[in-house]
């Protein structure tokens, strides 16, 4: 698998998230909420409702 390959698999992945995150929270994920939750484990349920 090649670069291009994994950029484009890296954004389809990120796309089925912006979907899941609109049908469950009713809004995606800021950039700073998508990189921490790839690299590293939530401190808090993802779908809680925001404070």
């Amino acid at each position: 698998m090649d670069l291009n390959e994994l950029q484009r698999r890296a954004l389809r992945i990120h796309d089925l998230y912006d979907e899941l995150n609109l049908r469950a929270r009713g809004r995606v994920w800021t950039r700073e909420e998508f990189i921490s939750r790839m690299t590293a484990r939530p401190q808090r349920d993802v779908y809680e409702e925001d404070s």
